[in-house]
């Protein structure tokens, strides 16, 4: 085997190890707890570099987020407000992280308590005996048990492997600045008047194109929007071409896909589009996969534009400041 064949088979074996807990899970009873579990590990994924304290300090803030969104989601009419608190603290709290390059732990933080609050139903329904802090205390073990199995296993496979450090170029956008209040409307509009539905997407499309530099941040955005569309096209097109059984297969092969392709560090746009047709075919019915699959190429091509206009704005803005 060739060199670059190796990687990607010891690559797949790492992911299948990490990804356990999730398949254990998506096969119990508590199969729609799946989605919480995916979300709550990508913050551990994005510092895996930082070695096992950083994606244990990650975990840990998993855990706390989970516990205090599904709490919040239990305060009725508070809940926009409240809620929207949240994230924004969850962002102005992630500062420090763009000097070390790892912004996007504390943006992927936010997205785990904008989906938790804007979709109580799913994981709150799986618990009907149980009270609002119960349901917490439930989902932060699980999140915590699945987020420490895969900090073990991430340590284990990269203990004698030394990771070059990136260079993290100086900021020309305020992003933490942009991240809270693009965030923070994205949540509240989704609190709102979107309670229930997949409205939330916005916030992970804001959390993932944000960036501390134009350059950067025009490079995800093209890269989140290009690769959206072309796995909302493939997704469209299998789920018109695909008998209805058959799309669960496609839904699970291509969760693992987007797994190796995150560690394998593969263009971004690539991930997107896997991740897109992961998230047609694992979170709708056949039945609903094609609306839900416009929904998603709407919700991420509209949260994008807003997202350009806000930064191009603030770019001028902290050019003005800097000159004064």
């Amino acid at each position: 085997m060739t060199s670059t064949a190796t990687r990607t088979a010891a690559v797949i074996g790492v992911g299948l190890l990490a990804a356990v807990p999730l398949v254990v899970v998506s096969l119990s009873p508590w199969g729609d707890v799946g989605g919480v579990l995916i979300l709550a590990t990508l913050p551990v994924l994005a510092v895996a570099t930082a070695g096992m304290r950083g994606m244990l300090q990650a975990s840990a803030a998993a855990v706390a987020v989970t516990a205090v969104a599904v709490l919040l989601s239990a305060t009725g009419p508070f809940l926009p407000w409240l809620g929207t608190a949240l994230v924004v603290l969850l962002a102005l709290g992630a500062s420090p992280l763009v000097s070390t390059g790892r912004q996007s732990t504390g943006a992927l933080l936010v997205v785990l308590a904008a989906y938790l609050m804007a979709s109580p139903d799913s994981a709150s329904a799986l618990f009907p005996g149980l009270s609002p802090l119960g349901i917490a205390g439930v989902l932060a073990a699980l999140v915590a048990a699945s987020t420490a199995w895969v900090t073990g296993v991430l340590s284990l496979a990269l203990r004698r492997v030394r990771l070059p450090r990136s260079e993290v170029p100086a900021p020309t956008l305020p992003y933490t600045v942009l991240l809270a209040a693009l965030a923070g409307l994205f949540t509240w509009v989704s609190l709102m008047w979107f309670a229930g539905t997949n409205a939330w997407w916005s916030v992970l499309t804001v959390a993932v194109v944000l960036q501390p530099t134009g350059a950067r941040m025009r490079t995800k955005l093209l890269a989140r929007a290009g690769g959206t569309l072309l796995g909302g096209l493939i997704a469209l097109g299998l789920a018109l071409w695909l008998p209805a059984p058959a799309t669960a297969v496609v839904g699970a092969i291509a969760a693992l896909a987007t797994l190796v392709i995150k560690l394998m560090a593969a263009p971004y746009w690539l991930y997107a589009s896997v991740l897109t047709v992961t998230i047609v075919f694992t979170t709708f019915s056949p039945q609903n996969a094609v609306t839900g699959d416009i929904l998603r190429v709407g919700i991420t091509l509209g949260t994008a534009l807003v997202s350009a206009v806000a930064a191009v704005i603030a770019a001028r803005l902290f050019r003005m400041r800097a000159s004064t």
